[in-house]
């Protein structure tokens, strides 16, 4: 049900950008365009995920340090 609500959305949006677009090419469009946004965040969350690995990892190894666990 979440799919249809963003693909509704993104056919609002593209409709407004693109008003002589009717049928199936607004459709393909907006459908594209809904799926480049879910590519996008997606990299955004991969991005943010590293960077929590890296403050973990290094957290761990101040830790290891601290004890002396080699």
């Amino acid at each position: 049900m979440h799919a249809v609500t963003l693909l509704k959305a993104s056919l609002a949006t593209t409709k407004k950008k693109y008003p002589t677009l009717i049928g199936d090419k607004l459709l393909v469009l907006a459908a594209l365009n809904l799926c480049a946004e879910q590519i996008e965040m997606q990299q955004a969350h991969q991005q943010e995920l590293d960077r929590y690995q890296e403050q973990v990892s290094a957290t761990v190894d101040v830790i290891s340090k601290a004890i002396g666990t080699p």
